[in-house]
Formats: C-alpha cells, structure tokens, sequence
C-alpha cells in the first residue's frame, strides 16, 4: 500500500487521511463479505459491481495489488463460460490479497493516529 497515492488525491493532513483510510476499510468490507455472500448465486452482476467499486477505491488508497486483484474477478466474473470454481479460487486470491492491503492500511492508521 503506497499511501502517497492517497496524499496526492486529498494532501497530507493527518485528519483527511485517516477518514479517507477509514472510510475505505468499512467500504471494503461490507463488499468483501458481500461478494464472498453471493458466490453461490447463478447471477454475478452484483459480484462484478461490487469488484469494479472496490478496484477504484483501492487504487485510490495506493493498494494496487487489491486493485489488480479486483481487476482480475472483475474480468472473470463479466465472461461468459466462468465455472463456480474458478470463481472461487479468483475470490480465494482477492482475499489474501484484502487481508494484507487492510493489514497495510491499520498500520498507516497506527502511524497516523500516533502523531501529535
């Protein structure tokens, strides 16, 4: 997570930074969990939505790797002849991936927080 990404887009007060931080770790969430709630449903639209939105709010925070990972299931969920289980792995990977970008992101929180 390059948090000078975030900084170029809002500038470096601590303040505006931690509610753009914050906000997008709830953002995030409610889509992580859910995408993850629709797997199993025979119409992925909302899963292909939910992934384009969370591939620009990451990429505005500086995960890029989140976003290329939402990119990716984005893609993947929008073709034609995409079996369950490739959706599942596609979304397995988004989720390591999450996981470490919202680790990333608590830290600049920390870090953030802790200045005077």
């Amino acid at each position: 997570v390059d948090i000078r990404v975030l900084q170029g887009l809002v500038g470096n007060d601590p303040s505006t930074l931690l509610e753009f931080l914050h906000e997008f770790l709830a953002s995030a969430t409610g889509l992580m969990r859910g995408m993850g709630e629709l797997l199993d449903t025979p119409d992925w639209r909302d899963i292909t939505s939910g992934a384009h939105r969370l591939k620009s709010s990451a990429r505005s925070v500086g995960a890029r790797a989140l976003g290329a990972e939402s990119e990716f299931l984005e893609d993947m969920m929008g073709r034609q002849g995409t079996t369950q289980e490739q959706a599942r792995v596609r979304f397995a990977k988004l989720c390591r991936c999450w996981e470490s970008a919202a680790a990333r992101i608590a830290q600049h929180i920390a870090a953030l927080e802790a200045q005077p």
